[in-house]
Parts: structure tokens; sequence; C-alpha cells
């Protein structure tokens, strides 16, 4: 499973992030987590877009941005 590292934010930020962690009972970490996936989920159109786009080429290699098809398609 990949790891990011976010540098360079500000006093400010952490504690309002600490704040909402507290008030749900969670981490910083969980919430930076759901809130990085929520950024890179696909939409509907998005996926129905990508599954034109490979299934045009099936044989090419994996569709942009993918190493491997989604288990949604």
């Amino acid at each position: 499973m990949g790891q990011i590292l976010v540098r360079q934010l500000d006093d400010a930020t952490i504690t309002r992030l600490e704040i909402a962690a507290r008030e749900r009972n969670t981490s910083v970490e969980a919430l930076a987590r759901a809130a990085i996936q929520a950024a890179a989920t696909l939409t509907a159109d998005e996926k129905s877009r990508w599954s034109v786009e490979c299934r045009r080429s099936p044989n090419a290699r994996p569709c942009r941005g993918f190493g491997k098809r989604p288990a949604w398609i």
C-alpha cells in the first residue's frame, strides 16, 4: 500500500484537523485518508469514459492511470 507525506502544513491547519478528529472520535490520519480517497474517486461519468476508452483497445497496455483494470469494470 502506498504512502504519502504532506509537508508545509501550517500550525492552524493541523490544529483544525486535530479538533475535527477529536470531535469525530477518529485520528487526523483517518481524516486525511478519507479526504484523499474522496478526491481520487472517479465519478460515474469518468468511469464510463474510462471503460469506453479501454474497450476500444483491449490488447493495448493497461489504460493510463491504472496498472490493471479496476474491479468495477
